[in-house]
């Protein structure tokens, strides 16, 4: 409501308010595609760790 009544009050920075909403939003965007990657590696990175342990525990105990 705020940015509403700013607006009504000064109609000249509507067109740079909303190029700056627009790439507020890209810059979002671009963060939340980071965090998926970012999860997509550290599932990989948890995965080969599991896989790896778990050979080992199959080593060890078949050796004892």
């Amino acid at each position: 409501m705020a940015m509403k009544t700013h607006l009504l009050a000064h109609p000249d920075i509507a067109d740079g308010l909303i190029s700056h909403s627009k790439n507020l939003f890209k810059l979002n965007n671009s963060i939340i595609h980071e965090c998926d990657i970012q999860k997509s590696r550290l599932f990989k990175v948890a995965c080969g760790v599991g896989v790896v342990s778990a050979l080992a525990l199959i080593t060890y105990f078949t050796k004892y």
